[in-house]
């Protein structure tokens, strides 16, 4: 196993590793940390970090505790804690997490609902805030990053 030391986890360990030129169809469950630099097509689902690399191609359903996003994503992505998307990240999706970071140079199309659960409250989302009433991280292409209190 391998430690991490990536600006996107700081302490998880390296559970596996689909590099470039691999090719995964199906129903892919990990624990730890997964790292997808090559392409998958399916659904994958973890309570922990899955980090999409440059090379990542993803087409399919992605259920996680957390997503750091350099590569391409294309369908629905639920994430219980945050989902990032780094400059060269290319995101054609549903996005449902509490935390939702777009940093300069990322491209994201389609939907946010942001809330802990499933079924996100719509008028709590409305008002740019999660079920619980909490604000929360939102930094977005051309803007800068916001505390959790909004400000």
């Amino acid at each position: 196993m391998m430690k991490l030391g990536g600006k996107s986890n700081t302490a998880g360990v390296l559970n596996g590793f689909l590099d470039r030129g691999c090719s995964l169809t199906g129903e892919l469950r990990f624990e730890d940390t997964l790292r997808l630099d090559g392409n998958f097509r399916g659904k994958i689902i973890s309570e922990h970090e899955l980090i999409i690399g440059d090379s990542g191609d993803f087409d399919g359903e992605i259920e996680v505790g957390s997503v750091s996003i350099n590569g391409r994503v294309k369908g629905i992505v639920r994430a219980s804690n945050r989902i990032e998307i780094h400059p060269g990240g290319r995101v054609t999706a549903t996005l449902i997490a509490p935390i939702l970071v777009i940093e300069e140079g990322a491209t994201f199309e389609g939907d946010v609902q942001m809330g802990h659960s499933r079924t996100v409250d719509a008028s709590a989302a409305n008002e740019g805030r999660n079920s619980s009433g909490d604000r929360k991280i939102v930094a977005m292409a051309g803007m800068k990053r916001r505390d959790e209190e909004g400000r």
